[in-house]
């Protein structure tokens, strides 16, 4: 048998081409502004002018300090994977990387695409790409274990928690998979390096079955299994060998929520929301938990929709519509708008590495 290639850091991919970008942009405000027009239209009366004269300058100031905060927790949450990985960032890069993330997971469906996104900007920074992605995949998975303690603190609390009955019966249902779930895909990032023999192998294969195409296929092979075992140790190094890390993460994820969540009592409640901000904060938990699994882009139309079921009971009539317009223009749209800078911002930068060899390999 021949010499087996050197490691290679596998080609970092870009952010796609800008036909899906703008497909999915379309898609993803279309079904978010019809979800709030037709809850407005169905809402709306002369007393919705009362709801909107309490969207006053001190709740907006507050309303958009804790979205700030939840963005700076975010980014100090980048910034700390990078470390622990041994590849600090700037918190600049760390902030470009969160916001170009939100913006892709807003776009894709199940919010999926924003882990590789993220992964992408911090590679940039100067973070290898399989641990870049290894570290936000990990990052992932304990920001999912934060929202699933969240909603069995929401479905075990004695607080009087909003939201129509299928919504508690759903998450009641789902949490012990979705743990399991979890659980299970934790453990196969950890062991992912396990992939390479057959993965080689395979490529193998295909190297005798086609031989014009062996050369390039023993690259494939020299950067899958580069790929792969970068990526398992990354994944281990934060959830495994760095518990305090983990620790330190968690409370980040937590204090995220928290100021993201805590938007909506901030605004609803000089609308005329009966409900107290613990219940309204802690019954978002199994609400962004569910999310994940909305097929639309970003969940679009379908958190609106949801947001809606949880306060309609809790809220006058005519100020439904005005609050969840308010709720999603302040939580989405600007980070949305924040993040497409940051997205493009990148892909103008690969563009140029692009066209300067070794610029855009790091060493693994």
């Amino acid at each position: 048998m021949g010499a087996r290639p050197p490691l290679q850091e596998p080609e970092r991919p870009g952010l796609g081409g800008q036909g899906w970008t703008w497909r999915n942009l379309i898609v993803a405000c279309t079904l978010s502004l019809l979800v709030l027009a037709g809850l407005v239209a169905a809402t709306w009366d002369r007393d919705s002018y009362r709801a909107l004269s309490g969207l006053h300058g001190r709740a907006l100031g507050a309303a958009l300090a804790a979205l700030a905060a939840s963005w700076a927790l975010n980014t100090l949450r980048a910034w700390m994977v990078a470390r622990a990985l041994g590849h600090p960032v700037g918190g600049r890069v760390a902030f470009r990387a969160v916001m170009a993330g939100a913006y892709v997971a807003a776009l894709t469906p199940f919010a999926g695409g924003g882990g590789a996104a993220e992964a992408l900007v911090l590679a940039q920074g100067g973070l290898p790409y399989p641990l870049a992605l290894a570290g936000v995949t990990a990052s992932g998975v304990i920001a999912q274990a934060v929202l699933l303690a969240g909603t069995a603190v929401a479905l075990l609390s004695p607080l009087p928690l909003p939201g129509v009955p299928v919504l508690r019966m759903v998450a009641r249902w789902l949490w012990a998979p979705y743990a399991l779930a979890l659980a299970g895909v934790a453990a196969a990032l950890m062991r992912l390096e396990l992939l390479a023999g057959p993965v080689d192998r395979l490529l193998g294969w295909l190297e005798r079955l086609w031989p014009r195409a062996a050369r390039r296929l023993a690259g494939w092979r020299a950067k899958s299994r580069s790929f792969l075992v970068s990526t398992a140790q990354g994944v281990r190094t934060l959830l495994q060998a760095r518990p305090g890390v983990v620790v330190a993460l968690a409370v980040l994820y937590v204090g995220y929520y928290g100021a993201i969540f805590s938007v909506a009592p901030l605004i609803g409640i000089p609308m005329g929301l009966e409900l107290s901000p613990a219940a309204i904060l802690v019954a978002q938990f199994p609400l962004f938990l569910l999310a994940g699994a909305m097929p639309t882009p970003g969940a679009s139309g379908a958190m609106e929709a949801a947001m809606a079921a949880l306060v309609a009971p809790h809220l006058p009539l005519a100020a439904v519509g005005v609050f969840v317009t308010a709720w999603r223009a302040l939580t989405l749209y600007p980070a949305m708008a924040v993040g497409a800078m940051a997205a493009v911002s990148t892909l103008r930068s690969l563009g140029q590495a692009g066209s300067q060899p070794g610029r855009l390999h790091s060493p693994a």
